[in-house]
């Protein structure tokens, strides 16, 4: 027995100071678990400041390029409306210049033979043609278009009018002395107009 109360006491003091032993090893490993946690409190709220300071930059950044992109578009806007009246104004120069050169050439076709003027109108371009002739006497350029193969007349006369004549002569006024195709309208000498 005496040797059982021997183990008995020497279980005891094991368990007695290997408990405190453990008590103590837990109390250290729970301040430095402690203090790990006070560390890692510590480093999240420096990356917590350091994010805010991010954000904040990003902000800050995304608002001047924000302000250079509508500068930017405000430029261009101006670029772009310069521009135009640039193009508007040079393109009714060239217009006034065109204009000029073809009533240059419409005074050369007046002044030449019917018959040669009608034989080059002809060759020519229908619209570029029409615009000679709508610059041409009206006494002069009737001449010249009875001068011309019928079909290159009527396409010429077209173009003046920027349409089919059937589509001019029907747009005339019903008060007009002359009927439209497919009127009942007749008109007798005088310029009376009778159905």
């Amino acid at each position: 027995m005496r040797h059982l109360a021997k183990k008995q006491t020497v279980l005891f003091c094991l368990l007695f100071f290997g408990g405190l032993i453990g008590a103590q090893d837990l109390a250290e490993r729970e301040q430095v678990l402690e203090a790990k946690e006070a560390a890692l409190k510590e480093q999240l709220k420096r990356h917590e400041k350091a994010l805010d300071a991010l954000k904040l930059q990003f902000e800050m950044e995304k608002k001047a390029l924000q302000a250079g992109f509508k500068k930017s578009e405000e430029d261009l806007k101006k670029r772009l409306e310069q521009s135009q009246k640039e193009l508007k104004s040079q393109s009714s120069e060239l217009q006034a210049l065109r204009g000029k050169k073809i009533e240059g050439i419409s005074q050369l076709y007046e002044k030449m033979e019917p018959k040669s003027a009608a034989k080059i109108l002809e060759n020519m371009d229908v619209r570029l043609s029409a615009q000679v002739l709508s610059q041409v006497k009206p006494q002069r350029a009737a001449e010249i278009l009875s001068k011309m193969n019928a079909d290159k007349a009527r396409s010429i006369t077209e173009a003046s009018f920027g349409r089919k004549i059937s589509q001019v002569v029907n747009e005339v006024p019903e008060t007009s002395p002359i009927a439209p195709i497919g009127s009942e309208k007749k008109i007798q000498k005088g310029g009376e107009i009778h159905d």
